[in-house]
């Protein structure tokens, strides 16, 4: 059972018995949780379908594995890759619920798009370190997009 339904199926406390690993200290309700869980899987589903017939875009199918970064072993896995002046750019897709879209969450989205920008770095197809982040809060119609490099680091 562990094997068909992993970590991140909705039940698998209930499936398996054992304790899910993430949200364990979440603030948020259970049901609050399901439900950015739903709209988090629901529009990253709805990114990939659009992307899945442009050219620009790359689906990531398994985590890039990165040897002797700081002789650590990295694993990152970005929802897809931008492809841009054969450039491959990580892309980081995030959903937010409404009012939910504040400086610190977006400033959390930033620090994980980065952190996939530097790895990508070391896979030979992102000399800049380039990284794309997408925002999106459906339920009041805001998106947006930004390519950053290392220059925000900074800030």
């Amino acid at each position: 059972m562990g094997k068909l339904f992993p970590e991140f199926t909705r039940d698998y406390q209930r499936t398996t018995g054992e304790r899910v690993k993430r949200h364990w200290n979440d603030k948020r309700s259970p049901a609050q949780i399901k439900h950015d869980s739903i709209r988090g899987v629901l529009y990253e589903g709805a990114f990939q379908r659009f992307a899945s017939d442009k050219e620009e875009f790359e689906r990531v199918y398994e985590p890039f594995v990165i040897e002797n970064v700081n002789d650590e072993i990295k694993h990152f896995e970005p929802d897809m890759m931008f492809l841009w002046k054969g450039l491959k750019i990580p892309v980081e897709f995030k959903t937010y619920a409404r009012g939910a879209l504040v400086k610190k969450k977006i400033q959390k989205g930033i620090k994980q798009s980065r952190r996939y920008g530097r790895l990508s770095k070391y896979l030979g197809t992102n000399k800049g370190a380039y990284s794309c982040l997408i925002l999106c809060c459906p339920e009041e119609r805001k998106y947006s997009c930004v390519v950053i490099d290392r220059n925000v680091d900074n800030f």
